[in-house]
């Protein structure tokens, strides 16, 4: 289930004391009203009720998708959380059995993974993906010093199916996209990766470039 917590905030605007709630966990099957505030900002965003300045609020938090089975631990820290699940009697972790679980430390990174596993990519092959479209984009003239998050997955009635990325830098986000063939061509020609080793029960993966990077052989 999701969880909630106030935490107590001074408005940067007027200077009011006032009440923040957290959610120090999300639950997107029994509450997706909460998964469509957190990709919105909203769950992030303080509303001053004295004098309407907003204020963004950052803060880790725990996303579990029952249908999907996957949990995505946010971590500002750049701390792997603690494993918590490992103290689960051996009889309730098969209710957990074939899940993913991940760690990012950044909210446009929770809401980039959810995207991307909602959208049933193997995570680990879509982040080599994304370097082969960071490289395009350099190949392009354009400058990579910014992130590039995936925005979903577009299928109009006519034309045909793309990929949608935000360039975030740190004064000015750009959009663009892919088409889904070259991905779909990507995953064709690319081998396969080895299966995920097996980790401690709970234990959280980052998967971003450098772990995937490290995934692929090297030439000998």
């Amino acid at each position: 289930m999701s969880r909630p917590s106030e935490h107590p905030i001074t408005c940067e605007g007027c200077g009011d004391q006032q009440k923040f709630t957290a959610w120090d966990s999300i639950n997107a099957t029994l509450n997706p009203e909460l998964k469509d505030r957190l990709v919105k900002g909203d769950l992030n965003t303080f509303v001053c009720p004295s004098c309407s300045h907003r204020t963004t609020v950052e803060y880790g938090t725990l996303y579990h998708d029952m249908e999907r089975r996957y949990m995505i631990a946010l971590q500002l820290d750049e701390q792997e959380p603690r494993n918590e699940l490992a103290t689960l009697h051996e009889s309730e972790r098969g209710i957990l059995e074939g899940y993913r679980f991940r760690l990012v430390h950044s909210r446009p990174e929770l809401i980039d993974k959810i995207h991307v596993l909602d959208h049933g990519f193997d995570d680990r092959r879509f982040e080599l993906f994304r370097l082969l479209v960071r490289g395009r984009l350099a190949d392009d003239g354009i400058s990579l010093d910014a992130d590039v998050y995936f925005e979903g997955r577009e299928d109009p009635v006519q034309g045909e199916a793309e990929l949608n990325f935000a360039l975030v830098s740190k004064d000015r986000t750009d959009y663009f996209s892919v088409p889904v063939e070259q991905y779909e061509e990507f995953d064709l020609q690319f081998p396969p990766l080895p299966p995920e080793p097996e980790e401690p029960f709970g234990k959280w993966i980052r998967v971003d470039a450098k772990y995937v990077t490290d995934l692929v052989p090297r030439p000998e």
